[in-house]
């Protein structure tokens, strides 16, 4: 019985030092992610708007003159990623939005 109970009291105690020390080694990369995020995650502001408007054009005149056929491997492997990774976040909202991954549940179509 008093081995059942030192080893529930080392246990607890590991158990107290491994959250110590799990809270001391995250909370300065905890700090930096909050950092991080409250400048990334906010909505644009006027002034963002201005020069996104501005690359869409860019893209635009980019686009009409072909001239994404120069890119290189290295860029187009990059926008080609950038790509996926909208469609991706597109189609979780569209799956949040409907509540289901298969579809839409029309009234009267199921009992």
């Amino acid at each position: 019985m008093a081995f059942i109970a030192r080893l529930g009291k080392k246990t607890v105690n590991l158990s107290v030092s491994l959250v110590q020390r799990s809270i001391a080694v995250s909370r300065p990369k905890l700090s930096i992610f909050l950092g991080h995020a409250r400048k990334e995650l906010l909505p644009p502001t006027p002034s963002e708007l201005g020069v996104a408007m501005e690359q869409a054009g860019k893209v635009y005149s980019n686009f009409t003159s072909l001239k994404f056929l120069n890119l290189t491997m290295k860029e187009g492997a990059k926008n080609v990623l950038v790509g996926v990774e909208i469609c991706c976040w597109f189609f979780v909202g569209e799956i949040i939005g409907r509540g289901s991954i298969v579809g839409y549940k029309l009234p009267g179509t199921q009992e």
